[in-house]
């Protein structure tokens, strides 16, 4: 049997069939959403998941980025066997016009865009079933969306291969691939015992790091876990996180208001919760770097990087020593992996990490009139438009340095053009797929090299995390 509600002007299916003692529901709306509390908790503790699969992060960030808009709409699918809640897929569907004329409909994760590990919730061992369910249930509901683009799928759940080939099985068009790496550092029961793992060349240069900035600077650490230090110093890590980006030409994770707004709650929820570590060190007094992480499970994950602009410090790369010192920390509170989470920055592979990959779904609803043009171009209009305000900032930063008629602007307008031709043809290839991602080889021939200058087209806000 199937009923139906009324959203938006759109029909949208809101219980489906039942099959054995397994029922799906579908939630849609805030109240339904806060209902689901308690009950989610308790199946995040079946399931292989990430503190961005929490309820605390994911309502929270409905409430400041999807409540309110117009072109988004809740679609929570609920499955419950004989009552109780046995999986939840916490999508959203989000109706996109392309130059204001060709429309479609999306369908993607709570939270996608400033999370770096998303994933349906299946309880281990249920996977498959679940995943069958959930398909079963999109075949069905077919006008409800054009495009399905499931991004960052954790590599610590198996839930999302189960996903993909249960909806090939119903026909749907599409490919499962790799979109970012994810690099780890395992921690051993002392930092000690953790660093006779690494290079010899690293311990070294970590201890000498320590040595130095310690020698030439009264250097204090603070870590804050408290719920009522949360907001205001999360306030603290904006100003200096935004400081730097802007600074270096980018506008910064929190360029949008309302991104801090979330952050502050989230943080403050966390810290409620024991999930909360936000660690500054100061140099003389003064604020030189601070390091947003996140205690879950046996994890602590690295979220965000803050560096003040200091030429007395700079050379001492506090930022690294403030992740040594957090990571020391984590050994102390009993965690066994550091998650450095998306990007592939050098640092952490300093810290003796190791690459693990985060998955993307990108499928096409069989029943659409040509949904993989419209997206295509959709994807490629929003990475142009992301591309060009970097590139304006970019050059602002280069001209109040040198001049706009100087040399150094012509270089960089050369350097940038050659770049972004090429990063162009890559994207105009295949939009879907990111085109900062090192190859394999590339990363083994270059000992885990950098990641390359180029933009990351990521469309959140989570794209900058780098580090001194």
């Amino acid at each position: 049997m199937v009923s139906t509600e009324i959203v938006g002007g759109d029909t949208i299916p809101t219980v489906v069939h039942e099959s054995g003692t397994v029922s799906l529901d579908i939630v849609t709306d805030s109240r339904g959403f806060d209902a689901l509390e308690g009950e989610w908790n308790t199946l995040l503790d079946r399931c292989d998941a990430s503190v961005y699969q929490t309820f605390e992060w994911q309502r929270t960030w409905w409430k400041h980025f999807g409540e309110g808009n117009s072109d988004a709409t809740l679609h929570l699918i609920v499955l419950r066997r004989d009552g109780e809640v046995c999986g939840i897929a916490p999508f959203f569907v989000e109706r996109v016009r392309t130059l204001g004329v060709l429309g479609h409909r999306r369908l993607l994760f709570l939270a996608q865009g400033p999370s770096d590990y998303l994933n349906v919730l299946f309880p281990r061992g249920e996977e498959e079933e679940c995943a069958e369910r959930v398909a079963s249930y999109l075949a069905e509901a077919k006008h409800l969306f054009d495009v399905m683009h499931l991004e960052d799928l954790t590599d610590r759940s198996v839930s999302h291969t189960h996903l993909y080939n249960a909806l090939k099985r119903r026909q749907f068009r599409g490919e499962h691939f790799i979109n970012e790496y994810c690099p780890r550092t395992t921690l051993l029961g002392t930092w000690e015992e953790t660093l006779a793992t690494f290079k010899i060349d690293n311990r070294r240069e970590i201890r000498r790091r320590a040595r130095n900035i310690e020698k030439n600077f009264a250097v204090e650490y603070e870590v804050v876990t408290d719920e009522s230090e949360a907001a205001p110093k999360i306030d603290e890590f904006i100003a200096l996180h935004q400081s730097k980006w802007q600074n270096d030409g980018h506008s910064g994770v929190f360029a949008e208001s309302q991104t801090g707004r979330f952050h502050r709650e989230v943080a403050t929820l966390f810290a409620r919760r024991g999930w909360l570590f936000l660690a500054f060190l100061r140099a003389n007094g003064t604020l030189a770097a601070s390091l947003y992480c996140f205690l879950f499970r046996d994890d602590l994950a690295v979220y965000l990087t803050g560096n003040a602009n200091r030429s007395d410090v700079f050379k001492f790369s506090p930022g690294r020593v403030l992740t040594a010192f957090c990571m020391e920390e984590a050994v102390k509170r009993g965690k066994k992996v550091c998650d450095f989470m998306r990007g592939t920055e050098q640092y952490k592979y300093e810290l003796d990490a190791k690459d693990i990959p985060n998955w993307a779904i990108l499928m096409y609803n069989p029943h659409s009139v040509r949904p993989e043009l419209r997206y295509k171009l959709d994807l490629l209009v929003r990475s142009l438009q992301r591309r060009s305000a970097r590139e304006w900032l970019l050059f602002k930063v280069v001209a109040r340095e040198h001049g706009i008629f100087s040399k150094e602007i012509v270089q960089h307008v050369k350097t940038r053009f050659r770049q972004n031709v090429a990063d162009g043809m890559l994207k105009a290839k295949d939009p879907a797929r990111a085109t900062h991602l090192p190859t394999a080889d590339k990363r083994q021939a270059n000992g885990q090299q950098k990641k390359s200058d180029s933009v990351p087209d990521s469309s959140g806000p989570h794209s900058h995390k780098g580090i001194v």
